[in-house]
């Protein structure tokens, strides 16, 4: 099981599925509106609620990289 899945196993239940909807997303190539770049190293970032979803691309598949509540250390 990968990082980012137990993450979404333990959040509360109504962030869970806003969280799951966004991966779902990702996952069949649709980006939310909010989806930026965050680096010269192709790395997205999609803001859920107070939730981050970090992505990048492997060839035409999708990789989620990290899921984490927002907080000061969020981008450090």
């Amino acid at each position: 099981m990968r990082y980012w899945e137990k993450v979404l196993r333990h959040a509360p239940k109504a962030d869970k599925d806003r969280l799951e909807q966004v991966v779902l997303m990702l996952e069949q190539g649709k980006f939310p509106r909010d989806t930026i770049k965050l680096s010269d190293a192709e790395i997205y970032r999609v803001r859920v609620g107070n939730w981050r979803i970090q992505f990048h691309y492997y060839g035409r598949a999708v990789v989620i990289d990290d899921v984490s509540r927002r907080n000061k250390n969020t981008y450090n």
